[in-house]
C-alpha cells in the first residue's frame, strides 16, 4: 500500500505564526493591565496636569489663525492671553503647563494643530531638561487620563517610556481610588486655568521665603542646549513651515535673585548668541530683557504674580509687534512689582523649642533661623526634632547638605514652619529612614520650597520615607513640586 507523504508546513508561514503567537501572548497582559487601569477612572481629573486636555482642545477648536504658546509653567502663570488677543489681533492658546513634561511632549501634542498663517512661540525654562529631549513618562499617563485620545499625537517610540512608568502610575490610580481621588483647591488645580490656559488664581505677592527659591539656582549657559533638542526644533520648524505656519523663540522670566554666581552676562550673551544661531525659529526676544525683579515673582523663579503677569505679557507683546511689523502702540501701564505680603508675624517661642534647638547648628538671617546642621549633643542622637522658633524667631529654612554624612540619625521631625529645604539635605546620611513632615496646614497652604527635579534626596537612604498627614497625602503626591518625591511620600 502506497503511503502518500504529508504536506509540510512553509517555514516562513511557521515564523510568522509563532511570531503572531508570541506578540499575543505578550499583549494580553497589558491590555488587561490597561483595562483594569481604565475601570479605575479618572483619578487625576482635577489636577493641574489634566489642564493639558482642556489645552488640547482649545488647541483642536481653534481653526482660524492662531499664537500657540508652547514651553512650560512660566506661560500658564506668566501670560495674559486676552491682552495679547487684543494687542496682536489674533487667537490666543497657551499651551503651557509643566517643565518636568518635557518641552518635546508639549511640542509633540501641539503639532498637528499647526495651522496655516498660525504663530507658534517657544518659551522653555532655561535648563539643560527643557533644552533637551527629556519627556517624562509618568506625567504624560496622567495628562492621557482626562483625555486618551491625545496618545496619538505622541510618537510611538515614547510609548515605550510611558509603559516602563505605568506601574508607578497605576499604584497612584489604585490608591487614589480606594480612598478620595485629588481634587486640590489652591493654585495647583485644573479649576484654576481659564479658557485660554492661562492660571486665574489670585496671586498678589511673592510668597517665597528668601522672594527666590534657594533650591534652584539658574545659570543662563550655551552648555545647556543639547544638540538633539536643536535638531528636534528644527525638524519641527520645518513641518510648521510646510503648513504655512511660523515659529518664533522666546524667553521666560527669570527671578534675578535666583540668578547663579556662575551665570555672567559674558555667559549670558553666549547663549543668545548659540540660540540665534543653532535654531531655524526666529530668536524674538532679549533673554536679558526677562531677568526680571523679584518682586513680581509668585512660588518659584519661573513663576509670576499678578503684576509680573502684567509686565512680562508687555514685554512679549513688545516682541511679537517687532516681529510682526505690527506698528500700533502698545497701551499697557506696567505696575510696580508687589513683592512680598505683609507680615503679621507674632511668633512667640517657649522654652521646649529652645531646649530642641540645641540639637542643632542654626545661624540668624533676616531675623530668622536656618538649621545648618547638627550640634554636637545632636549627632549623638537617632532621633532629633526641629523646633518651629528659637529664641522667638522663626525657624524657617533647612540649609544645604545640613544633615549629609551623619550615621547616626534615623529619625528627624520638621515642624510646619520649615518654608525652604534646600537639596541634598540626607546626602550620605545612611540610617536616616524617616523624615516626618508636619504639613497639617490650610488646604491652600504652600509646602515646604523644595527642589521639583528630585535634588532633595540626591544621596538619600534608599530606605528613607517621607511621612506626612494621612489627610495631606494625596495633595502632596500629586503637588507640583512634590511629586517628583511621591515614591518615597506615605502617610502618618
Amino acid at each position: 500500500m502506497e503511503i502518500k507523504n504529508k504536506k509540510k508546513m512553509p517555514n516562513n508561514i511557521k515564523f510568522i505564526i509563532t511570531v503572531c503567537i508570541m506578540i499575543l501572548v505578550m499583549t494580553i497582559p497589558f491590555f488587561l493591565v490597561v483595562g483594569y487601569s481604565v475601570g479605575l477612572g479618572r483619578q487625576f481629573d482635577n489636577t493641574y496636569i489634566a489642564a493639558m486636555a482642556d489645552k488640547h482642545n482649545r488647541l483642536e477648536d481653534t481653526d482660524e489663525p492662531k499664537i500657540v504658546l508652547v514651553g512650560g509653567s512660566n506661560l500658564p502663570f506668566g501670560i495674559d492671553s486676552a491682552m495679547i488677543e487684543r494687542e496682536i489681533g489674533m487667537e490666543v492658546v497657551n499651551f503651557g503647563l509643566y517643565a518636568a513634561l518635557g518641552t518635546k511632549t508639549n511640542m509633540d501634542l501641539s503639532k498637528a494643530n499647526i495651522n496655516e498663517c498660525d504663530i507658534v512661540i517657544l518659551v522653555p525654562e532655561l535648563n539643560q531638561q527643557t533644552y533637551s529631549t527629556y519627556i517624562d513618562g509618568e506625567i504624560m499617563l496622567q495628562a492621557l487620563d482626562s483625555k486618551r485620545n491625545m496618545i496619538w499625537d505622541i510618537p510611538a517610540n515614547d510609548w515605550l517610556v510611558m509603559a516602563n512608568s505605568y506601574p508607578e502610575y497605576l499604584k497612584d490610580k489604585k490608591e487614589f481610588s480606594s480612598t478620595e481621588k485629588p481634587d486640590p483647591d489652591n493654585v495647583y488645580a485644573r479649576s484654576s486655568f481659564n479658557e485660554y490656559g492661562d492660571i486665574d488664581y489670585p496671586r498678589p505677592y511673592n510668597v517665597m521665603a528668601d522672594m527666590y527659591d534657594s533650591s534652584s539656582m539658574i545659570n543662563i549657559d550655551k552648555n545647556i542646549i543639547s544638540s538633539g533638542f536643536v535638531e528636534y526644533v528644527n525638524d519641527y520648524v520645518s513641518y510648521a513651515e510646510r503648513r504655512d505656519a511660523k515659529v518664533f523663540l522666546s524667553f521666560p522670566p527669570v527671578n534675578e535673585s535666583a540668578i547663579a554666581e556662575e551665570c555672567t552676562p559674558e555667559g549670558r550673551l553666549e547663549f543668545y548668541d548659540h540660540a540665534r544661531q543653532s535654531f531655524d525659529a526666529e530668536v524674538i526676544s532679549n533673554v536679558e530683557d526677562y531677568i526680571m525683579h523679584e518682586d513680581y515673582f509668585y512660588d518659584s523663579n519661573y513663576h509670576l504674580n499678578d503684576s509680573g503677569v502684567v509686565a512680562r505679557t508687555a514685554m512679549l507683546i513688545g516682541d511679537i509687534k517687532r516681529e510682526l511689523r505690527i506698528t500700533t502702540p502698545t497701551d499697557i501701564s506696567i505696575p510696580d512689582g508687589s513683592g512680598a505680603e505683609p507680615s503679621d508675624d507674632d511668633t512667640e517661642g517657649s522654652e521646649a523649642d529652645n531646649e530642641l534647638a540645641l540639637d542643632f547648628v542654626m545661624e540668624l538671617i533676616n531675623d530668622k533661623y536656618v538649621v545648618e546642621g547638627l550640634s554636637a549633643q545632636g549627632k549623638s542622637k537617632k532621633s532629633v526634632r526641629i523646633p518651629a522658633t528659637f529664641n522667638s524667631k522663626p525657624v524657617y529654612k533647612i540649609a544645604h547638605s545640613a544633615f549629609a554624612n551623619e550615621k547616626v540619625i534615623e529619625q528627624l521631625t520638621i515642624p510646619e514652619s520649615v518654608e525652604v529645604l534646600e537639596n541634598e539635605l540626607f546626602n550620605g546620611a545612611s540610617k536616616l529612614v524617616k523624615v516626618i513632615l508636619n504639613v497639617d496646614k490650610a488646604s491652600d497652604a504652600l509646602f515646604p520650597e523644595v527642589n521639583m527635579n528630585g535634588l532633595l534626596l540626591t544621596g538619600a537612604s534608599d530606605n528613607l520615607k517621607i511621612y506626612v498627614p494621612k489627610n495631606k497625602l494625596n495633595d502632596i503626591t500629586i503637588d507640583y513640586f512634590w511629586a517628583a518625591y511621591s515614591s518615597r511620600i506615605v502617610s502618618q
